[in-house]
């Protein structure tokens, strides 16, 4: 089976309230509570790429009317499919699976003080390996990054801490299940993963605004 991935740089798009009205009703109330334009931006062409996915899996335009929130606040359509939605700085990056649970997260790379904030992420392999490397900031967001992955494709959100999601060469155990990873080479100043069960090919491509409207 395949994972499908889309992303989309909202920072070359300018005239994005005009498509407020392609989505339904709940989802432009959403939109309409953020105050930034940029983080409506992000709520909207979020579900603008699912919703194209979801079209490319046979679903019909009117898909976004399906959207459910299971009981750990997590968005779904039915059992045979599932999506996941992540954002930062200038990218909205959207994944789909059939028969198969998924989780994707990106950020953007900041200039921090990683030693703050580090006992928040890791475990103690993580922290020997994070003594060994030579590009410090870079590995803890991969590893922070990945762990969110985790914890959105297992769906109990922040019920879970992240230094108990332990990290293989290439699997990670969370809650007491094995999953598979991949990295997304999405830009360099981006840190970004896509975790999930079983054995997957993932595909993923860049878009434009024209593909989705």
């Amino acid at each position: 089976m395949m994972i499908v991935i889309n992303y989309i740089n909202i920072d070359l798009i300018d005239d994005y309230k005009k498509l407020i009205p392609n989505v339904p009703e709940f989802i432009q109330k959403q939109i309409n509570s953020y105050v930034k334009e940029n983080d409506q931006k992000r709520c909207l062409f979020g579900k603008l790429v699912l919703r194209k996915l979801l079209m490319e899996s046979g679903y019909s335009k009117r898909v976004l009317d399906e959207i459910k929130i299971d009981e750990n606040n997590r968005p779904y359509i039915n059992q045979d499919i599932d999506f996941n939605i992540s954002h930062s700085g200038n990218y909205v990056i959207c994944a789909v699976s059939i028969q198969s649970r998924i989780g994707i997260d990106i950020e953007e790379i900041k200039n921090i003080d990683v030693n703050e904030i580090k006992e928040i992420v890791f475990n103690d392999e993580d922290d020997k390996r994070f003594k060994n490397t030579q590009t410090p900031l870079e590995f803890f967001y991969e590893t922070w990054t990945l762990k969110e992955a985790a914890l959105k494709a297992d769906g109990k959100g922040l019920m879970i801490p992240l230094k108990d999601i332990e990290i293989y060469n290439e699997k990670l155990l969370c809650c007491n299940q094995l999953w598979s990873f991949e990295k997304l080479n999405i830009n360099e100043s981006y840190s970004a993963y896509v975790v999930y069960n079983g054995n997957h090919i993932v595909s993923m491509n860049e878009i434009n605004i024209y593909s989705i409207i």
